[in-house]
């Protein structure tokens, strides 16, 4: 999923979370895809492949 497609997605699971914490909530979602690398992507049980094609799709912004 592409960074648009993402913060599209983030929003609209923040309608989930209690409106005092929704802004938190974005922003820690936020960080962890932002620092999501070649070794931390595991702790969220994504194979090698999935995280190679979401980060060639992420890249291309």
């Amino acid at each position: 999923m592409s960074q648009q497609e993402a913060a599209k997605t983030i929003q609209q699971a923040a309608r989930h979370v209690p409106e005092a914490d929704q802004g938190r909530f974005i922003e820690i979602v936020d960080t962890e895809l932002l620092s999501l690398h070649e070794g931390n992507y595991a702790r969220y049980r994504v194979r090698p492949s999935e995280y190679a094609r979401w980060r060639e799709v992420w890249e291309k912004v």
